[in-house]
């Protein structure tokens, strides 16, 4: 079953929610659900309004932060290669510039906060994504900045019946009654379903534990005119909504099949939902419309949630109003079951779908391989990772591929890149990386973390943030894009690097003197105690810095056995503030 980010969705609090919490320990995790059963309907609104009791706890929160990861990995190894496709920075008609063109840049910053009791021990901790655009892109796309902001807002606060001063006063209490109390939780990720000139469409993935046997899961839908910012509704995109309801019962009752048997009267739930347009969740794929139906929609919480999809294919009568499948490249999550498309030509969907294999004979339980599904044919993938990623459906040209991600030891970041164009499944490669945006910001505090998350849904431009350790252990930055082979093409020959690391000389160093732009103009001598900015470096050799008096020096290290040389000096000896995390 893939994972699909937390997956989760709001229903109004009650002392009869339930848990389902995922512990993910440092070297293992390990999946456990349940089941319920009743009939309610779900609301749009969600989560925590972070001003309502914390004050300005996040005011006073810097943009960058001064320190990396303490659990970065070592292992003598280069981290930092990928199996990609390299350019070089004469490559100029791939420039991130020229990749980025109409579709706007978004990023995520991650916050989370915490609310703890007096004895310190946690009460309550709320996670969500605030959606940015790149810096200076602002101006550009207006509508954009008002939309992502809306929905900022709207993903960041409970609904009506909820107060979040109650809730923790509520887990206070609850800490005080059981031994086994369990912290609450509010959780939230985005994702970029669609975003042109016609439609942003953003899907909310988010959980909640309010107390009880388990939480409560799923999805909700943002849809944004572009030009304007204002949400659109679901009567904005289709002919009738009496034709929306009929071609919604045609699908579900093709797909769902096995749950209408099992829990009868779901199909009526289903038409009544289009009663009342407004509480209808939603999004709009580069493919289809896709309608949420999260658990106790329309049966009971084991049945889970229901996706219904509606392609534009389908059903063109019912998307008349200009709302139709996307031209040009994309990639869009896949969904928990996965997807069927015509991805041969031949007029026949083909199912595409991951399932993710388990060794469970070692002491610890963990991913071995993945399942690729496409059509009748599945062929089974080796996996590096302890922990599944979300999985992305590409299209990129004439090909059609699945990026599937993964997180190993360390938060060490893989995505693995599966071609399944024309119905053939073909594992391309890995890419040691992560998402990200182009400017990285990372900040915590004694109740915060902040840092910076990249969305992917641009073949055609996205970053990349690769572990670094041949000075330190750190991560670079670097615009990428969906070569034509399918796989991850660098789009620079140099990462970017966090200019806020910085190590001091422990003695005089000779270096090559280089200019801003990376071009040796000669030599210079720098003396002890200057400190050094890290800014720029090819991964593998070099280091560019820029001294406390402006000046840009090159440091070459010679990483081929350990302990690392820099000038044949050991670079420990070299320079304070070395940090290679293991």
């Amino acid at each position: 079953m893939i994972k699909m980010g937390n997956n989760i969705s709001k229903e109004k609090h009650s002392k009869l929610r339930v848990l389902a919490v995922i512990l993910v320990l440092a070297m293992t995790f390990s999946l456990a659900g349940c089941g319920d059963s009743r009939n309610d309907t779900s609301s749009k609104k969600r989560r925590t309004d972070k001003s309502s009791s914390f004050g300005g706890k996040l005011d006073d929160a810097t943009e960058k932060s001064s320190e990396g990861d303490a659990d970065y990995p070592r292992d003598g190894g280069d981290e930092t290669a990928i199996s990609t496709e390299e350019v070089t920075t004469e490559d100029k008609g791939d420039s991130a510039e020229n990749q980025m063109g109409d579709i706007p840049f978004i990023y995520s910053l991650e916050t989370s906060y915490y609310e703890k009791d007096d004895d310190g021990s946690l009460l309550y901790e709320n996670t969500y994504d605030e959606l940015k655009l790149q810096a200076g892109t602002e101006d550009h796309f207006p509508g954009i900045k008002k939309a992502l902001a809306d929905y900022t807002s709207k993903a960041s606060s409970l609904g009506e019946d909820m107060n979040e001063s109650d809730l923790i006063a509520d887990a206070k209490e609850q800490k005080a009654a059981s031994e086994y109390f369990t912290y609450y939780t509010d959780e939230s990720k985005a994702y970029i379903q669609r975003v042109d000139g016609k439609v942003l469409s953003i899907l909310d993935s988010f959980s909640n534990y309010y107390g009880g046997a388990h939480g409560y899961y799923g999805l909700n839908g943002f849809n944004y005119n572009p030009e304007t910012g204002e949400e659109i509704s679901i009567e904005d995109v289709v002919s009738s909504m009496d034709d929306l309801r009929n071609a919604a019962a045609e699908v579900f009752s093709r797909d769902y099949a096995d749950l209408i048997e099992a829990e009868p009267g779901c199909e009526d739930y289903l038409r009544d939902s289009f009663d009342d347009p407004k509480t209808l969740c939603w999004t709009l794929t580069p493919l289809q419309l896709e309608l949420y139906y999260n658990p106790y929609s329309l049966a009971s919480y084991a049945a889970g949630l229901q996706i219904i999809r509606i392609k534009f294919s389908d059903y063109p009568d019912l998307f008349n109003k200009g709302y139709g499948a996307s031209d040009g490249d994309w990639a869009v999550l896949l969904p928990d079951g996965g997807i069927s498309e015509d991805i041969t030509g031949d007029g026949v969907q083909e199912k595409i779908n991951v399932e993710y294999v388990y060794n469970t004979e070692d002491e610890y339980s963990y991913i071995e391989s993945v399942d690729v599904q496409v059509g009748e044919g599945v062929q089974n993938i080796n996996y590096y990772g302890l922990e599944a990623g979300d999985v992305y459906f590409v299209k990129r040209g004439d090909k059609y591929l699945l990026y599937i991600e993964a997180v190993a030891e360390n938060d060490y970041r893989v995505i693995h890149m599966v071609d399944i164009t024309n119905g053939e499944i073909t594992d391309l490669d890995y890419c040691t990386g992560s998402f990200t945006s182009k400017d990285f910001e990372s900040d915590y505090g004694e109740d915060y973390y902040i840092y910076t998350k990249g969305l992917f849904y641009n073949p055609n431009l996205f970053y990349l943030e690769i572990r670094q350790q041949y000075i330190s252990t750190f991560d670079g930055v670097i615009p990428a894009q969906v070569g034509e082979n399918g796989e991850i093409k660098l789009l620079q020959d140099y990462y970017e690097l966090p200019t806020d690391f910085n190590i001091t000389s422990k003695m005089d160093l000779e270096f090559d003197e280089v200019d801003a732009e990376g071009n040796v103009i000669g030599k210079t001598t720098i003396p002890k105690g200057t400190i050094y900015y890290m800014y720029r470096s090819d991964g593998e050799t070099y280091v560019d810095c820029k001294t406390e008096d402006g000046t840009y020096v090159r440091i070459v290290v010679d990483h081929s056995d350990y302990p690392y040389l820099v000038n044949g000096i050991n670079l420990e000896d070299a320079f304070d503030g070395i940090m290679f995390a293991g």
